[in-house]
């Protein structure tokens, strides 16, 4: 009884990981932008976890009141978040892990 118990464990906890994984890339989760850390200016963005960074600064530059910015204009960095100043690429998947960001240059 013990062995069937312990398979039928083996069988649950896949798919609860599934479960868990699907409902996780659902979830929305917050990512700050600092435009200027020093003057305290930053956009707080709700995203889906698993957005890219091009999914973000196309949120950026739709958040913008005036219609001038571009998504192309915007570049993000790790920053003084404990990273690189280098801006990130596009295709970089947004996390909890890097959900804090600088507005840097962009590259030449």
């Amino acid at each position: 009884e013990e062995v069937a118990d312990d398979s039928e464990h083996v069988l649950a906890e896949p798919a609860l990981e599934v479960v868990l994984a699907a409902s996780e890339e659902a979830a929305d989760m917050q990512v700050v932008v600092h435009i200027d850390r020093s003057l305290g200016l930053l956009m707080a963005v709700s995203v889906k976890v698993g957005s890219t960074i091009a999914a973000l600064k196309r949120e950026l530059a739709r958040m913008d009141f005036t219609g001038q910015t571009n998504p192309e204009d915007i570049a993000l960095s790790l920053g003084g978040s404990g990273g690189s100043d280098a801006p990130l690429d596009d295709a970089t998947v947004l996390s909890r892990a890097n959900a804090e960001l600088e507005v840097c240059m962009p590259p030449d």
